[in-house]
């Protein structure tokens, strides 16, 4: 169901992370929402948070919930040229760029993700996107079926209310009324595992070392409040080292395969590392694993 082509997604692990979500009664909170392709293979019947510090990002999800047609006339208007590539890459340049329509900015959003270099966001110091056209042959920018599932998807009600709830801004602001009974999957851009394999950057400040410290001391609290939670990054000897309390956190480790990268080097097989609380925050009985839930793929 993702529209989106994003660095670090998760589509191709799912049947690596679906497994090992515990049942939860409440809440599924994705600080790190990206182009979500856990958050979208969640049930329906489950209350959902997904929220972006790229509010730009938040906005185009915003738009497909509630004018999959007006986007899909946005979409279509575009065609594979570099030309117009590179005339619309740089409306964001333009002091008019926050004048045009929700449904303009997010259809230029998508039209630039699936026509640039190898499908990156990346952003310079001015919060201009700055990738390169990718000359590919047939694009599907359009891709009218995925955008309306996904507007389904984001419409859908439980209980009378809302199923999903999307937000805009730091992570801990997302996670801040989450409580035992719900259930917390972070997904931050990772640690590097190299100089030059930091890549991408989703905000014009980076995520440091000091920020998964950050992101480490929120995890404690959730896991002092009883939340469960899942976090991927990339298996460095500091992400290990951060999560080394074997009492509290257990590291699973695998291999995923990366197609994005500045260049050849940072694409291929990589390894990374599933970190989760279970521990302290998931009951089970001696010898039993906890029961996988039915999760649809999407």
């Amino acid at each position: 169901m993702p529209i989106l082509k994003w660095a670090g997604g998760k589509r191709a692990l799912l049947p690596k992370i679906l497994p090992l979500i515990p049942e939860f009664s409440g809440t599924y909170f994705e600080p790190f929402l990206g182009a979500g392709a856990v958050f979208f293979a969640m049930p329906k019947n489950v209350r959902k948070v997904g929220n972006d510090y790229n509010k730009e990002l938040i906005e185009l999800y915003t738009v497909v919930r509630d004018n999959p047609d007006g986007l899909l006339f946005h979409l279509r208007q575009h065609v594979n040229e570099k030309e117009h590539f590179y005339k619309v890459r740089a409306w964001d340049r333009e002091p008019g760029f926050s004048q045009r329509s929700a449904e303009a900015r997010a259809a230029r959003l998508i039209f630039l993700n699936k026509t640039c270099f190898n499908g990156l966001y990346r952003v310079n110091s001015r919060n201009e996107f700055n990738v390169p056209f990718a000359d590919l042959k047939k694009p599907d920018f359009v891709a009218e079926a995925n955008v309306r599932r996904m507007s389904a998807f984001l419409r859908l009600r439980f209980h009378g209310r809302r199923a999903v709830t999307l937000k805009a801004g730091d992570y801990r602001a997302a996670t801040k009324k989450a409580c035992a009974g719900d259930f917390v999957y972070f997904d931050p851009p990772y640690d590097p595992t190299s100089v030059t394999s930091s890549f991408v950057s989703y905000q014009t400040s980076g995520f440091t070392q000091n920020d998964q410290e950050g992101l480490k001391a929120e995890i404690d609290r959730l896991t002092a409040i009883g939340v469960p939670v899942l976090l991927s990054n990339s298996a460095t000897p500091f992400i290990k080292k951060l999560f080394g309390d074997k009492s509290v956190y257990r590291i699973t480790e695998i291999t995923a395969n990366r197609t994005i990268g500045a260049d050849t080097g940072s694409r291929g097989k990589t390894a990374e590392v599933l970190v989760d609380n279970y521990r302290a925050t998931v009951e089970r009985k001696p010898g039993v694993q906890t029961k996988r839930q039915r999760l649809r793929m999407g």
